[in-house]
């Protein structure tokens, strides 16, 4: 199915507007990467699937192999919608002869309880750091940084690194809860993989029990393959060499006080 889709005019798109939603009207981001070979117009469609009344459509005439393409699309809320209320929708993708969709889910003026864009002038003002942790110029989404875990150039072998928040997340209450996060990153598929790891019982970053959660992009590949260290743990690994938004669900730790989190 992958080489077909090489073979034809397959395009991934990436939601690119933030998880926060804050007008009842306006229009919505889209990022659009073109993976096959071919060159049919790409037709991208907002599909109003909960608090949503009306989405518009975008076609594009007209991409070369691996082109970016971003636009936008009109959108239009219910006008009663309450702080804090979800919304849900679809990108619908049509190109080539094949439909396909991606759902994506928003909030309407949610409380932010933490945001860095990575523009610091120090990472230890805003993490803990056990490795080689670092802001980079190199590569960036957005700003004049990023944050990574090899600044200098490749990873070296059989090291782990970590970096935590220095924030205590308190989700007591609450009804929904995601970190969302661009990213991009290449490793060795299977062997080398990014994990974020969640604690309820930690008291400085460091101690307490750690566990990995999923997220839209992560894997759980069982350890069956020749040298796998995935294990069936949500990780990122292989190779992903253009941003995408990555979203994890913290809805699990709603009655949670003290969540911390770390890379």
């Amino acid at each position: 199915l992958q080489l077909a889709f090489a073979a034809g005019s397959y395009v991934d798109i990436q939601d690119a507007s933030g998880i926060a939603m804050n007008a009842v009207t306006g229009d919505l981001s889209f990022r659009v990467k073109r993976l096959g070979l071919g060159n049919d117009q790409v037709r991208v469609t907002l599909i109003p699937l909960e608090n949503m009344q009306v989405g518009g459509m975008f076609t594009i005439p007209s991409m070369t192999y691996y082109e970016d393409y971003i636009g936008t699309v009109s959108y239009s809320l219910f006008p009663g919608i309450k702080d804090g209320q979800r919304i849900k929708f679809a990108w619908k993708v049509e190109t080539g002869g094949y439909t396909y969709a991606d759902t994506v889910v928003k909030f309407y003026n949610p409380q932010t309880l933490l945001s860095d864009n990575m523009e610091g002038t120090s990472i230890t003002s805003g993490w803990t750091v056990s490795g080689g942790w670092n802001y980079s110029t190199d590569d960036k989404f957005g700003g004049s940084k990023s944050l990574t875990e090899s600044p200098g150039g490749n990873y070296p072998a059989g090291v782990a690194r970590t970096v935590t928040n220095n924030n205590v997340l308190n989700l007591a209450g609450s009804t929904a809860a995601y970190l969302t996060f661009w990213t991009k990153y290449r490793a060795e598929n299977f062997r080398d993989k990014l994990q974020l790891q969640v604690s309820t019982n930690s008291s400085n970053g460091t101690d307490g029990n750690w566990v990995a959660i999923a997220g839209k992009h992560t894997i759980q590949e069982p350890g069956t393959l020749d040298g796998n260290t995935i294990d069936g743990v949500p990780s990122l690994t292989g190779i992903r060499d253009y941003w995408a938004q990555e979203v994890f669900d913290l809805t699990p730790y709603n009655n949670t006080s003290s969540l911390r989190f770390r890379f």
